[in-house]
């Protein structure tokens, strides 16, 4: 199986599946608290 990454723009479509991503990765690497500093982010900075 090829692998394959795509790097481009951040899209407002993207918003719930990077959120989803996070999600997977707490509490190994990421602490639930950082969730709505993410959101936020998105939501006004992007």
């Amino acid at each position: 199986m090829d692998k394959y990454l795509e790097i481009r723009k951040y899209d407002v479509q993207d918003r719930n599946k990077l959120i989803d991503i996070l999600h997977m990765n707490i509490p190994k690497y990421f602490a639930q608290s950082e969730v709505a500093d993410f959101t936020e982010y998105l939501d006004q900075e992007m």
